[in-house]
């Protein structure tokens, strides 16, 4: 699927304030697009079939359609997991750091006391 770069240009420059985008950059943004996209309508389907499970149990039919609240339910999905995927500051290790630290202090105490 490729997606028309001239809307995409179009809505780039109205938020750029004036200032030129290049051709390369257009063309990374409509790739983006396209992988968010294709992500967003995959969790929806994820979201549908669990729906659809929980609906024949019920006894009720499946739904065909992929609507609204699947897409939106995608992107909350997408959302947190990208939330879950920022590195870490590194909480254990730096408590890791920190016992090591004071473990070294009172061992050096230690030896110097003696």
């Amino acid at each position: 699927m490729v997606l028309s770069f001239e809307p995409i240009k179009r809505l780039m420059k109205t938020r750029s304030n004036g200032r030129q985008i290049s051709s390369k950059a257009v063309v990374l943004m409509s790739i983006y697009v396209e992988k968010y996209v294709k992500n967003v309508t995959e969790k929806g389907l994820e979201v549908l079939d669990e729906m659809n499970k929980n609906r024949e149990i019920q006894g009720l039919r499946k739904q065909i359609r992929l609507d609204d609240k699947c897409v939106l339910e995608g992107i909350t999905i997408i959302n947190q997991e990208s939330l879950l995927n920022i590195p870490e500051k590194k909480v254990g290790v730096i408590e890791e750091e920190k016992k090591n630290i004071t473990h070294l202090q009172i061992n050096e105490t230690m030896t110097e006391v003696t």
